[in-house]
């Protein structure tokens, strides 16, 4: 692979390479800290290759050149120093090398260095391509007006990968600066995740998050994306924008393309470099198998976890993963193995219910009791839970009765009360809901729904309203714990939540058990839940002053307030999550989120 020029790197020139050189000069630079060309070293170079001295003048102007390149004070040796960010020359193109074809009619070398053969040490092996040897510091770079030094940029990709990559391992680029020659959507994206948590510049962050909501869907435009394009945006899809809402997450959207991209790059087939797919603009994009295999995994699963999270029919993943299984042999891979085959049953789950809902208007009792038998086959790879099948049993057809529709309910009721202190333990002992993902936080938010909506309609199980109210509080606390910024959909989620069940004593009950919104399949359950919230604080309008208040600012339409970053330290508490929560509603946002317009208006794009 030839070796790319890196600023403020030392070029070294040989005997016998300067006696291969053709006519064209080879320009070096005049120091180590400028791109800009050295026309004496032109000169004496262009000199060498057409006068062919003997080989005795050539060392001596070989070493006239290296003065010139890299002239030594009093004999000490030069002191590498940092370059100027490459962004910051004005002068220079726009170069986006990953974020579309990457090959043009002078490109002579493919976008992603050729594989090498692989390692027997796991480790090894889970980083698949070749690494270059790092010459210097990590290089500084610049967004918009802001540069952020090597150091910063280092110390934003070790947090990455120690406490967010596990997650979705798809990076293969662990090399700042290999990984911003690939793709430089990339490079800010993995700077943007750590920066949620991790943050030295909370302007970088705010930079950052306006500048990735316009590029990611810059660089899905071109025709042919490649390894880490796809890979680009299947982390925008596990840590997505904090301006994302509960029905217009873009995320659904962009794991289908990178899961038609993959297919497309022959990532199903479970190889790296499959010449029946990687022709044509493509012919340059590679990986190894493991490389392949694990972006098909990954791009299966997000798939169908996006599509689940707001209610629509997922892309079908049923393909055959024997070959890509098999790429996968490290144990490094488990996880992401497992998560995978619960989604391959969660996508057939999907689309089964999909189709009794539009044949008969909701699942009967023992459709979703045959899926509950067959999710049983999957226990032994996990302990916890299938909260997302048990919701089926709220999803019945109209005028359907069910008798046995309390004991369901409070089977979904301890398995949301589960989940929950999972997830509570889990952040104790590893800090597991500060670095979650988008479907861990979906996932609290629908167990704290059917939390609060069951104890408040009359399938409630037996519970005091001490323990209730604790529950409720860990309940809204852990959903908290996953907002990276105010006014985000956690942080909204939370508050609304706990709003409802500061005014339960005054509202109505929700009913025999919850509902749903069966066209938004599983997803229909929170939707529905949140709803009824938003009816309850309007049926209470006249009970309460604080209700009053925050039903002036929704019709008001009330400008958010000065957001803040949420303290990630703070642990969540059995208490109230604020002395009056209401006042932390921020209305016009939570409006935004499901349109509400008018007295009688429903939630808008919901059936």
């Amino acid at each position: 692979m030839a070796m790319t020029t890196g600023q403020g790197a030392m070029w070294h020139v040989s005997v016998a390479a300067i006696r291969k050189c053709g006519a064209d000069p080879v320009r070096f630079p005049a120091n180590p800290a400028s791109d800009v060309p050295s026309f004496k070293s032109h000169v004496w170079l262009t000199s060498l290759t057409r006068e062919s001295p003997n080989e005795e003048q050539l060392e001596q102007e070989l070493q006239s050149i290296r003065q010139v390149v890299q002239p030594s004070g009093n004999g000490a040796p030069a002191v590498w120093t940092p370059p100027s960010p490459r962004a910051a020359v004005s002068a220079l193109p726009d170069q986006r090398p990953g974020s579309g074809v990457g090959v043009t009619a002078t490109a002579t070398t493919p976008q992603v260095p050729t594989p090498q053969a692989e390692s027997s040490a796991g480790h090894r092996s889970a980083q698949g391509s070749e690494q270059r040897l790092k010459t210097g510091p990590t290089e500084a770079r610049i967004l918009g007006n802001h540069i952020v030094s090597g150091e910063d940029i280092d110390w934003y990709f070790a947090k990455y990968l120690q406490h967010f990559h596990h997650y979705i391992p798809v990076l293969r680029k662990k090399d700042p600066d290999e990984c911003y020659e690939a793709n430089t959507t990339l490079f800010w994206l993995v700077i943007y995740v750590a920066s949620r948590r991790y943050c030295r510049d909370r302007s970088l962050f705010l930079l950052l998050s306006e500048h990735l909501e316009k590029d990611i869907w810059t660089m899905i435009s071109v025709t042919a994306l490649n390894f880490d394009a796809v890979h680009a945006m299947l982390i925008m899809c596990t840590f997505p924008m904090p301006t994302i809402r509960f029905v217009t997450d873009p995320s659904p959207t962009l794991a289908a393309i990178a899961l038609n991209t993959a297919l497309g790059l022959g990532c199903h087939t479970g190889q790296g470099k499959n010449a029946q797919f990687l022709v044509g603009l493509r012919q340059h994009f590679q990986a190894t198998d493991e490389e392949a295999s694990a972006t098909w995994l990954a791009c299966c699963l997000l798939a169908q976890r996006t599509a689940s999270a707001i209610g629509i029919p997922p892309p079908s993943v049923q393909y055959s993963d024997t070959k890509t299984k098999a790429a996968l042999e490290s144990s490094l891979w488990a996880d992401l193995i497992m998560m995978h085959d619960i989604q391959r049953l969660l996508n057939r789950f999907s689309n089964a219910m999909y189709t009794q809902i539009t044949a008969h208007g909701g699942v009967h009792e023992f459709e979703v009791a045959m899926w509950e038998t067959e999710f049983e086959s999957l226990k032994p790879l996990i302990s916890r839970y299938d909260s997302e099948i048990q919701l089926g049993y709220f999803m019945s057809p109209p005028n359907t009765p069910i008798p046995s529709i309390k004991t369901h309910a409070v089977r979904v009721f301890n398995t949301a009360r589960s989940i929950i202190a999972h997830s509570l333990d889990l952040e104790t002992r590893t800090q597991f809901l500060t670095h979650a993902p988008q479907w861990a936080m979906r996932t609290n938010i629908d167990a704290a729904c059917i939390i609060i909506s069951i104890l408040h309609s009359e399938c409630a199980p037996g519970m005091s309203e001490p323990d209730a109210h604790v529950l409720v509080q860990q309940a809204c606390g852990c959903v908290l714990r996953s907002s990276v910024r105010d006014a985000d959909l956690a942080h909204r989620a939370s508050i609304i939540m706990d709003t409802f069940w500061s005014i339960r004593n005054i509202a109505s009950s929700l009913g025999p058990c919850p509902g749903s919104r069966t066209d938004r399949l599983t997803a229909g359950v929170t939707f529905w839940c949140l709803n009824m919230f938003r009816a309850a604080l309007k049926d209470a309008q006249s009970s309460t002053d604080r209700v009053n208040k925050a039903l002036e600012l929704m019709q008001a339409r009330a400008c958010p307030t000065t957001q803040t970053q949420p303290n990630p330290a703070v642990k969540p508490q059995t208490g109230a999550l604020n002395s009056d929560p209401i006042q932390e509603v921020d209305w016009s946002m939570f409006m935004d989120d499901f349109g509400w317009v008018g007295d009688d208006a429903g939630i808008l794009g919901l059936p």
